[in-house]
C-alpha cells in the first residue's frame, strides 16, 4: 500500500457499504466521537471506544489493535500486521 492515504471499504457491519478516506495519521477506529472511523455501538459485534489505529510509516500502512481484542484482517485475527492492496 503506498504512502497515499488509504481508502477504507467497509464491507460488514454498521458501516456496511460505506468508503471512507481518512486524513489523519494514525487513522483511530472505535465507536468514540473522536475516532476518525467511527462504529455504532451494536449488541452484536462490540467495539471498543478506540479498537484499532491504521498508521503510515516509511511509505507504508499498518494497522494495530488497540484493546486485548484482535483485528479481523482478511479472516484472520492479527495484533498488528502491514496492510497490503485490497486487505
Amino acid at each position: 500500500m503506498s504512502s497515499e492515504h488509504p481508502v477504507l471499504f467497509c464491507l460488514s457491519g454498521t458501516l456496511k457499504g460505506a468508503t471512507v478516506t481518512p486524513r489523519e495519521n494514525p487513522i483511530m477506529i472505535g465507536s468514540a466521537t473522536e475516532c476518525s472511523v467511527r462504529f455504532p455501538p451494536s449488541s452484536t459485534r462490540p467495539i471498543e471506544a478506540r479498537h484499532a489505529e491504521i498508521s503510515g510509516r516509511e511509505g507504508r500502512w499498518f494497522i494495530r489493535s488497540l484493546t486485548d481484542a484482535p483485528v479481523i484482517l482478511n479472516d484472520q485475527t492479527v495484533q498488528e500486521a502491514e496492510l497490503q492492496q485490497n486487505d
